[in-house]
């Protein structure tokens, strides 16, 4: 039965169940109950306070509407460990996601991790699982994430090569980043480019032999989709002739500008994208004030909009049934796109209440989610590079696709 609006009002405190050693749980949550798997420790640890507490104010936010199916939302912090890999992070990530479910969580925020993910996809098998970092290709349609999908980026790359007038296209990308090079191709190729690509294993040793490959190509433009091995890779390329026009992914481009060996003014005027991570600074004092420890705000808008759009997607599903994981699941990509744009959790509760269609933005942006489970679009910051080999000034910032 769908509760009338009226239903939707009132502040209710978030209820938030603090991790081990000694959990203290409302016994037998009526309502909605959500669960965190994100770094208190290990190499993301620095990004675990900003998300948790990012994950608290979004549940804070919606009990302060009314809840979700006439019910308070209940809070299992958890923490993922580290980054996955067969380390130590994957002992943690089970343990934990074993004791959410104890507790009674339905859906999950997190990992941020990507290979966290990956490695521990059985463990949350028919959860819905909403990652606010992992961005690996690998992940489409198995998990939900508010960041987009790797590859996507590459169709902006390709586009900025576009707009500069090449006419031969080399991609060079990691065997892990094909989709990029796919979809710069993609693009490149609709304006008549002449596109080659060229891949490598992830841990290569094979830099001459890429470097030569490239060079016999004779582009007169290089797409990067790569790691550290990005440096060495362009040392080798200024020895037999690189291209002006040079475009990198945000990994790629890290290492270009932390490789020493190459003569000064290399990489002039190459442009980097990289996902815009800017948190607003009314966001920020949200965050500051219920936790003054934060200290690393990226993802930490993500996070907020992973739970929100759980608690929407529960809300949803409630008009009509049971709250699940399934009805959840069900209902987490409608709520981001085909409907009334609502920025604000109440707002969008009450659209809910009334019947109507949502499309969910907040502090993260428009998502649009894809039948995947992935953002259909995002926002980049373009850096370009200076005489220094350096990136140079502000980045310029785009939504990619551009809205029709």
């Amino acid at each position: 039965m769908r509760r009338p609006a009226s239903a939707l009002l009132g502040g209710l405190a978030a209820v938030a169940v603090l991790a081990a050693p000694a959990p203290v749980v409302a016994a037998e949550p009526e309502g909605l109950v959500i669960g965190t798997v994100l770094p208190d420790t290990g190499e993301l640890s620095e990004y675990g306070r900003g998300t948790q507490a990012a994950v608290l104010l979004a549940v804070q936010d919606v009990n302060a509407a009314g809840g979700v199916g006439g019910s308070k939302v209940t809070l299992v912090p958890g923490n993922s460990g580290g980054t996955g890999d067969g380390g130590s992070g994957d002992k943690v990530f089970a343990r934990t996601v074993q004791r959410l479910l104890g507790k009674g969580a339905q859906a999950l925020v997190g990992p941020l991790s990507s290979q966290l993910l990956l490695d521990n996809l059985s463990a949350v098998q028919g959860l819905p699982v909403v990652s606010p970092a992992a961005s690996s290709d690998r992940l489409d349609g198995k998990v939900f994430r508010v960041v987009p999908a790797e590859s996507l980026q590459g169709g902006l790359l390709g586009s900025l090569a576009v707009d500069d007038g090449v006419r031969r296209l080399a991609i060079v990308a990691r065997n892990s980043s094909r989709g990029v090079a796919r979809e710069a191709a993609k693009v490149a190729r609709a304006a008549d480019v002449s596109v080659r690509i060229v891949t490598y294993a992830d841990r290569t040793d094979r830099i001459e032999k890429v470097a030569g490959e490239v060079a016999a190509y004779r582009p007169d433009s290089v797409v990067f989709a790569g790691g550290p091995e990005t440096g060495p890779l362009l040392s080798a390329l200024v020895k037999k002739g690189i291209p002006t026009r040079l475009y990198f992914t945000a990994a790629a481009g890290d290492a270009a500008a932390a490789e020493r060996e190459l003569p000064s003014r290399t990489l002039e005027g190459a442009q980097m994208v990289s996902l815009d991570l800017r948190v607003d600074d009314y966001f920020a004092e949200q965050l500051m004030a219920l936790d003054p420890r934060v200290k690393e705000m990226e993802f930490s808008p993500q996070a907020y909009d992973a739970a929100v759009i759980i608690a929407l997607a529960a809300e949803q599903a409630a008009q009509s049934g049971p709250i699940t994981p399934e009805a959840i699941r069900d209902n987490i990509v409608s709520v981001t796109k085909d409907g009334r744009a609502c920025r604000s959790v109440a707002t969008c509760l009450t659209f809910i209440s009334l019947g109507e269609d949502i499309a969910y933005v907040g502090p993260a942006g428009e998502l649009r989610m894809k039948s995947g489970g992935s953002p259909s679009q995002a926002r980049y910051g373009v850096s370009t590079f200076g005489s220094g080999n350096k990136p140079t000034g502000r980045p310029r910032y785009v939504t990619w696709p551009a809205s029709s």
